[in-house]
């Protein structure tokens, strides 16, 4: 079957194992549209020619696991349940991503998108897969040794002083670190959000929306490594007083005060600055519209989120 489109929107009863089956059953799949299927929660996907996946609205979905080498656009919009773990995860799956909608996933707070390939579960695989487990470097007993997780596996170290150590596993089990190759990262109203790190050169459009929480020390080490940024949207980012914003191509700054928040700040009429008619001499006959909003990943069975005004 050469099928290159399902859109099983609002079907409630789609599993996590039919939706894996759907996929691995059509080849040629290209694009998948689930949005507001309830019954998601962890479901597997694996294809090797699927492009776009929508999973907007799936409130339940909290641990999806994508291993699509193609994939090029991801829609999660108020999957609610998501956590920053299982984001991280999933990008570690898709290494072509260019465009990951987050919008209204509010559980995110310490989000980490650097690189496309890094898991301890990787490398022990790949160890496990080549009898290296016992005589790599870094092995129990040494310094840099293997740590138990919470299931009592043990993992390669991940902190900063034993980083060498940790490289020297990936290194032996022939694991790569990837940058990720996103372009677009949509993460309005994630209330909760905090922290932000990100190492991703292709960045271009990074919308924080109503990210209330994010403070100027936050957005500054979310910007450090976005080279190639060149629109960014903070309307509504409250607590914001003084960022420090370098980015040589931006060419597009949206920060609106009102943004998504419920209402303006009341300000006394004698306060308020003079109106500017469109084409008024004071202005130099431009207008002081606000900035356009970052263009989202488009799909054909997902909502647009509303406009503020």
């Amino acid at each position: 079957v050469r099928l290159r489109a399902v859109d099983a929107s609002m079907c409630h009863s789609l599993s996590d194992g039919a939706l894996a089956l759907l996929v691995a059953g059509l080849p040629a799949l290209h694009r998948v549209d689930a949005f507001g299927a309830a019954g998601l929660r962890a479901p597997t996907v694996t294809s090797a020619s699927l492009a776009e996946l929508s999973l907007s609205g799936c409130r339940a979905l909290a641990e999806p696991t994508f291993k699509c080498q193609g994939l090029r656009t991801l829609q999660l919009r108020n999957c609610r349940a998501l956590t920053d773990e299982s984001v991280e995860r999933l990008l570690s799956g898709c290494p072509a991503l260019a465009c990951l909608d987050l919008i209204g996933c509010v559980l995110l707070a310490h989000l980490r998108c650097d690189l496309a390939a890094k898991p301890a579960d990787a490398v022990i695989a790949r160890l496990e897969s080549r009898g290296l487990a016992d005589g790599a470097p870094g092995a129990s007993g040494s310094p840099g040794g293997m740590r138990e997780d919470g299931s009592g596996r043990e993992r390669p170290p991940a902190d900063s002083a034993v980083g060498a150590a940790s490289g020297q596993w990936a290194h032996a089990a022939g694991v790569r670190e990837r940058p990720l190759a996103l372009q677009t990262l949509l993460l309005g109203g994630c209330v909760r959000l905090t922290a932000l790190r990100l190492s991703c050169a292709r960045l271009r459009t990074l919308s924080l929306l109503g990210c209330i929480r994010l403070d100027d020390s936050a957005l500054g080490e979310a910007l450090r490594r976005t080279p190639a940024l060149r629109l960014l949207d903070v309307s509504g980012c409250v607590a914001l007083c003084e960022p420090q914003v370098r980015c040589a191509r931006l060419h597009s700054l949206s920060a609106r005060i009102d943004g998504i928040c419920p209402q303006r700040p009341s300000v006394p009429a004698d306060a308020a600055p003079p109106r500017r008619e469109l084409g008024d001499s004071g202005s130099g006959g431009r207008s002081a519209l606000p900035a356009p909003l970052p263009p989202s990943c488009h799909s054909s069975g997902s909502p647009r989120r509303p406009s503020s005004r």
